[in-house]
């Protein structure tokens, strides 16, 4: 059967997985040395061999990369496969477009657990002539990735200059989240895994959400058709959501989106929202989405065998490094240990 000698492999590397106890003894420590001495005691032991307490992010880095490996052999699926670390390549398009329209060197954050080669992305993004060229990898000539690399290279040329409709870091991210979540969602078709699509979907319906409520921030009217982004041009289509009536809320209380969602929204995600209405607390939102996101895939954990156990293995490593990037930065900041309590996620 598929996925059977890949599941059992990954039922014992889970029980290595970072634990509450982990974050908590993290959290607590009472020093950033002892908070990344509790690296020793989880997966990432192998990876801690002279590095330097600073360098905690090399660790994290190639844990992921040996994961995304150790992957790739256990997935006969190639969908799979790309929609797993489809998301680092958008990662890193995000910071090759920034770097090229706004002089920023962002190379030291770009990720290597991609499906595309970090250097061939970087070619391709910064350098017109490399455009004629096909980004390919070992499974796939990654066509669509090149068409929407210049689709948004063409887009964003035109408005560099444009001072009635300058173009901004935040309208690349979400133009970005909008083309990614598309060609993601019909990766998940392609993989015809009941699961894997719902938790698609699910996605595309908080990102939706977020960038209304990110517009609705900005002031930023769907008609206005001058230095501002429309909110038809990031919503994307395939959640569950109807997008002519998400729109629909632009101009009117968030009080009033909550009471529409909650056909859609669990009882958790209404209160988030309730929460970001009175608080207008972003980061808590979207902590709290990451949080219901976590739940959903814990539902890997009593299933037998497939290809969900993979894909939930691939978030729970990834939960695990955001985690531990959280609380690192906290502790070299000085920030106290209550408040990064609070911006922790829920663990798978």
């Amino acid at each position: 059967m598929p996925y059977l000698t890949a599941t059992g492999q990954i039922r014992v590397l889970e029980k290595k997985l970072l634990d509450a106890t982990d974050i908590e003894r993290m959290v607590d420590a009472k020093n950033t040395e002892q908070a990344f001495k509790v690296f020793s005691d989880t997966d990432l032991a192998d990876n801690l061999l002279d590095v330097k307490m600073e360098e905690y992010g090399k660790a994290l880095d190639d844990d992921l990369g040996q994961t995304k490996k150790f992957l790739e052999k256990a997935t006969p699926n190639k969908d799979l496969v790309r929609l797993l670390f489809l998301e680092q390549d958008f990662h890193n398009i995000k910071l090759l477009l920034k770097q090229r329209y706004f002089e920023l060197d962002l190379t030291g954050d770009l990720s290597n657990v991609g499906t595309i080669k970090a250097d061939d992305l970087k070619a391709y993004v910064l350098n017109k002539e490399n455009r004629n060229k096909k980004l390919e990898t070992r499974d796939t000539d990654n066509a669509d990735v090149s068409e929407i690399i210049d689709k948004m290279v063409t887009e964003f040329d035109m408005k560099k200059n444009d001072s009635n409709n300058p173009l901004s870091p935040s309208e690349i991210d979400l133009k970005l989240d909008k083309e990614y979540f598309e060609l993601s969602l019909s990766l998940a078709k392609e993989i015809k895994n009941d699961f894997i699509l719902d938790f698609t979907r699910r996605q595309i319906d908080v990102v939706n959400i977020r960038s209304l409520l990110r517009v609705k921030n900005l002031k930023t009217p769907s008609t206005d058709s001058g230095s501002r982004l429309r909110l038809e041009d990031l919503l994307v289509d395939g959640g569950q959501i109807e997008l002519k009536k998400l729109s629909s809320f632009l101009e009117k209380d968030v009080d009033e989106l909550t009471a529409f969602l909650k056909g859609y929204l669990t009882r958790s995600q209404e209160k988030f929202l309730q929460e970001y209405s009175e608080k207008k607390n972003l980061w808590q939102l979207e902590k709290g989405f990451d949080d219901l996101e976590t739940d959903y895939i814990k539902h890997t954990k009593w299933m037998s065998y497939g290809s969900e156990i993979i894909f939930g293995y691939w978030y729970a490593k990834k939960n695990a490094a955001r985690n531990v990037r959280l609380i690192m930065t906290g502790k070299l900041n000085n920030i106290p240990a209550d408040e990064i309590k609070q911006r922790v996620r829920d663990i798978f």
